[in-house]
């Protein structure tokens, strides 16, 4: 998620351009003051209380040392065990739960709404323990007690220390240090926290969204503190509204997180999140100014899908005999979507999802197998949002074109393919256009070129989709047919050596790798073989011939592009006559066609299902990412698990959806 945040908005436009306020705004005059008490669980006592002294006695001592000369000790009590006494007070969190919900109950913030204390208290229903401090509710709903994702309208994160501020105020991008400074407080850095971190097992911490950073270690995007409490408050943050996303159909949502005596408001969506500047909402109006607003405002305007709505008994009753069994969902409520496009309006009804993505950001697709109501029929339907980029065509207008450029579905010999994610194909005269361009890239890992891998930055070309398609070839054969290697468990080795390879990169904030697919393009590793890396073949020479013919290919286009060889004019033209048949896909085409089409081509089907050892290979829920100690590891199936969409783990699995 790290890179995703954009901020500090100034708290007024945040405010003027996501919460504005009503027709009848008279009453927030007097906002001011509404949270003045929490003063009372913020702020330390003073150290001649923390003594047992009472007032009377501290005035009479400051009577008494009146003109005298500071030497560093009053009254018989030291500077040092003052600061000793200090140091072991405690600003408990638990403590300012109530305190805060009594403010927004006193000064009658929120009519609508039902502030709940749920630091303790998870879901019931999810096997994850996560639990926001504060969660709100919609007081038509009874006896919510506990935290619910399915209902949550707003989350409150509360923190006793200004350590705890995910978010630095740096009016210089790029200026790393700026991202650790707090405001001057003089007792901040006396205060030993009680953090609602401690709720959580150190695993559960080190599986945080954003806890693979390493503490103290710059990050290029000034806004995100890096200490370990920074962190930790980041990846709670982030992991509240991931759990808020699957639960819920939404465009956006909104959180709260209060440090001490500062807050911050945050709006996500699904590119990334709107971070205002901290405040004193002790003091200040605008923390009482959201809430009161946010109580008036209607499901779509605190960000909930206006497509989607409740299905009624009768959608209900008829959904139930169109669609399986297997596709409902009985302890989860049936959802009526609105689905609108130039043919008109028409509604399904869908219960139990067939996949759902648990990425923060991105296209969010779910897939159902859904009932129309019109036509009683069950149909398929992936709901998921749209880029809107420069350059880069809807998947209809994608669809259509190649519909009118008459390509069709083919099925040949009895092998089906799907290409997918046409949103998000690039026609290739766009491909120099800077902004058509995101941030993650969404495609399959093991299958990436070896250039995206090693800097996922750099601009995507047709000859990193060439590349694509030798490793798809190796990959399938690998897996689906006998070769050379000796053992199952010899080929599940190369498998993670070749196409697994993976680690955190600090710098650019992405998971990079292909140092697997380097070595088999530039040193001919399993290739020509040694002792270590043994050459691999399979039973059909044709298939072997076009493993070696597509791989001379993309070593010579990497050795002629090398920086290395720029001025050896001798080496370049070796490989120049190979590298220039890169330039488009005839040779590519040219060499499978050659291969189908050769005598030794095996005419029967010998795919082999039982090649890799028979055990489950899960997909972990995005909400697990890698611990500090698993950075920087080359074991990528439990690694590459990121909702920002820069990786994801499994063998097969898309990085972003």
């Amino acid at each position: 998620m790290s890179g995703y945040f954009v901020g500090p908005m100034p708290i007024e436009d945040f405010l003027a351009q996501f919460a504005p306020p009503p027709v009848d705004s008279d009453r927030e005059k007097s906002f001011e003051e509404v949270f003045k008490e929490m003063e009372n669980v913020t702020k330390e006592p003073s150290v001649s209380k923390l003594m047992g002294e009472d007032d009377h006695s501290v005035k009479q001592k400051d009577k008494q040392q009146d003109g005298s000369s500071s030497s560093g000790s009053h009254g018989g009590v030291s500077d040092v065990t003052k600061a000793e006494t200090r140091r072991n007070v405690r600003v408990k969190e638990a403590d300012m739960y109530p305190v805060f919900r009594q403010c927004v109950q006193k000064a009658q913030l929120c009519s609508t709404l039902e502030f709940v204390d749920t630091s303790n208290k998870p879901d019931p229903t999810t096997p994850e323990k996560m639990k926001p401090d504060i969660s709100v509710y919609s007081n038509t709903i009874s006896d919510l007690d506990k935290t619910s994702w399915e209902h949550m309208e707003l989350c409150v994160e509360l923190k006793a220390s200004m350590e705890s501020d995910p978010f630095g105020d740096s009016s210089h991008t790029g200026d790393v240090t700026a991202a650790t400074t707090l405001p001057t407080d003089a007792t901040s850095s006396n205060t030993i926290e009680e953090v609602s971190s401690s709720r959580f097992t150190e695993e559960e911490l080190r599986e945080s969204e954003t806890y693979t950073q390493a503490s103290g270690h710059p990050t290029p995007y000034s806004l995100e503190r890096y200490t370990d409490k920074a962190i930790q408050a980041r990846g709670q943050l982030v992991d509240y509204a991931n759990f808020q996303w699957e639960y819920q159909h939404r465009a956006f949502l909104f959180q709260v997180i209060i440090f001490k005596n500062y807050a911050r408001l945050l709006r996500y969506d699904r590119s990334g999140v709107i971070v205002s500047a901290r405040f004193k909402y002790q003091e200040t109006p605008y923390l009482a100014q959201f809430l009161s607003r946010f109580s008036a405002m209607s499901g779509d305007q605190r960000g909930k899908d206006p497509t989607v709505s409740i299905a009624t008994s009768e959608e209900i009753a008829l959904a139930k005999s169109i669609l399986p069994q297997e596709c409902i969902d009985e302890t989860r409520p049936m959802l009526k979507v609105t689905i609108s496009d130039e043919s008109g309006t028409k509604a399904v009804i869908v219960s139990k999802h067939k996949f759902r993505s648990h990425a923060t950001t991105g296209r969010a697709t779910r897939c159902y197998v859904a009932a129309d109501i019109q036509t009683g029929k069950a149909v398929f339907l992936k709901d998921s949002w749209r880029y809107l980029v420069d350059g880069m065509d809807q998947e209809g207008v994608i669809y259509r074109l190649l519909h009118d450029r008459k390509v069709e579905n083919t099925d040949d010999g009895g092998v089906k393919g799907l290409l997918i994610d046409w949103d998000l194909c690039r026609d290739r005269t766009s491909l120099e256009v800077e902004g058509a361009r995101l941030r993650g890239r969404t495609g399959t890992w093991q299958f990436i070129s070896c250039k995206l891998l090693r800097n996922p930055t750099t601009r995507h070309t047709l000859q990193d989709d060439l590349e694509s398609s030798f490793w798809v070839l190796l990959y399938a054969c690998l897996c689906l047919l006998r070769s050379s290697l000796p053992t199952n468990d010899r080929l599940s080795r190369v498998l993670k050596d070749i196409f697994d390879n993976a680690s955190w990169h600090e710098d650019l904030r992405f998971w990079v790798g292909g140092d697997g697919k380097i070595a088999v393009i530039k040193e001919a590793r399993y290739i020509f073989g040694d002792n270590a890396y043994p050459a691999i073949k399979f039973a059909p020479d044709p298939l072997n011939s076009l493993v070696f013919d597509l791989w001379f290919l993309f070593r010579s286009w990497s050795e002629y592009y090398n920086p290395a060889n720029a001025s050896n004019v001798a080496v370049r033209d070796i490989y120049k006559a190979h590298a220039d048949l890169l330039l488009d896909s005839k040779e590519v085409l040219r060499l499978f066609r050659k291969a189908f089409e050769s005598p030794g081509w095996p005419k029967e089907n010998d795919r082999q299902e039982d090649l890799l050892p028979k055990k489950a290979v899960s997909l972990p829920r995005t909400t697990v990412k890698r611990s500090r100690q698993s950075e920087g590891q080359s074991s990528a199936k439990s690694q590459r698990a990121s909702r920002a969409g820069d990786a994801t783990s499994s063998r097969l699995a898309a990085l972003e959806e």
